[in-house]
């Protein structure tokens, strides 16, 4: 009878075994890394949104500090102007040149002077948001309701402020859920006709 030698390598059952935990091994990998990428996809955008509705709010916050509010544009300043949301900033410069901010179509846009073709009087705005995010909602709230700088008697040393109150939510496809950021500050101006 003849005697078998001892053999050296594996068996299939031994192979399939390892196989299979390579397979699971390379499967949670691959599956760790796809979450690893949406989830810096997802905290990239988001920083961006921040950024973008940071660089429109103090775009409006600069034109307020630098410029005084155009109270007539309000119908006058009527009682509860300071109390009612307004969907336009409207301002005056140094040389009483108008520059608005309106919310309309989910865009934030600015009218100012810059020559007598383009001007608030011809109504021609421009988008201050980029296109990837859209506005939500956008509120202006002026404080007080009425000129201070007319004196009616007895004047009060009150500057105007200017709340601004926006929410934006990010355009970007490839999030699962929407990212909205709410966004609010108050602005006093700068101008000083005392």
């Amino acid at each position: 009878m003849k005697m078998f030698k001892e053999q050296k390598g594996f068996t299939l059952l031994e192979m399939l075994v390892v196989s299979a935990i390579f397979v699971l091994t390379l499967t949670s990998m691959v599956s760790i890394f796809v979450e690893t990428n949406r989830a810096q996809k997802r905290l990239a955008n988001s920083e961006k949104l921040q950024a973008d509705t940071r660089y429109v709010v103090e775009l409006i916050a600069r034109e307020v500090r630098n410029n005084r509010v155009d109270y007539a544009f309000y119908t006058g300043g009527g009682d509860n102007l300071g109390a009612q949301p307004l969907n336009y900033l409207s301002l005056l410069n140094s040389d009483d040149q108008k520059i608005r901010f309106r919310f309309i179509d989910n865009k934030i846009q600015i009218c100012r002077y810059v020559s007598v073709d383009i001007n608030c009087i011809n109504e021609v705005y421009y988008d201050v948001t980029p296109d990837d995010i859209s506005v939500t909602s956008m509120k202006f709230f002026i404080s007080p309701d009425t000129n201070p700088f007319v004196i009616y008697g007895a004047t009060d040393n009150i500057q105007p402020m200017v709340t601004i109150a926006v929410t934006t939510q990010s355009k970007t496809p490839d999030l699962d859920t929407p990212k909205w950021i709410r966004y609010q500050t108050a602005i006093s101006s700068r101008y000083y006709a005392r």
